[in-house]
């Protein structure tokens, strides 16, 4: 039998001028795309299954929990990279890979600054000084650094 990582059944959010409704399943070892257009709601998708805003209805689990259930060590276990959050751009990623040591117990610096140099990101550049590719793999080697058993990726 697969493990599901994350379920969403019939989560609704509603907005002013806009609802969604959503049903979906990501199984270990699979990769899973929710695809729509600018303002349909993924990032909404994804911050629910987070448990950072409220729903109007529907189930999630993520790991078999709902988000209120989680703890800190579970969270450990997500890597997430949220279009609309990043660490401040006066930052270097040598600052980034210090915050992460101190925030997950599985973080490794070493192969983080590995895979920095493999993909031509300075350690001592800061953030605002960055392309945005640059940023936008930084920001995905920053999920991916603590051994994440499941990642979520809302990038544009």
């Amino acid at each position: 039998m697969e493990e599901i990582l994350l379920d969403l059944k019939n989560v609704r959010k509603q907005y002013a001028n806009f609802s969604l409704e959503c049903s979906m399943q990501v199984k270990r070892g699979s990769i899973t795309g929710l695809i729509g257009a600018n303002g349909a709601g993924k990032t909404s998708i994804f911050k629910a299954s987070l448990g950072l805003i409220h729903t109007d209805g529907g189930e999630i689990r993520m790991m078999g929990k709902t988000p209120q259930q989680m703890t800190n060590e579970d969270r450990e276990k997500i890597g997430v990279v949220l279009s609309d959050a990043t660490f401040p751009n006066i930052l270097t990623a040598e600052d980034v890979g210090a915050i992460l040591k101190k925030m997950y117990h599985r973080f490794d610096k070493a192969d983080f600054e590995e895979k920095c140099r493999t993909f031509d990101i300075p350690m001592n550049k800061k953030m605002k000084e960055m392309s945005t590719g640059m940023k936008a793999k930084l920001k995905i080697l920053m999920a991916m650094s603590h051994q994440a058993e499941i990642l979520i990726l809302d990038v544009k």
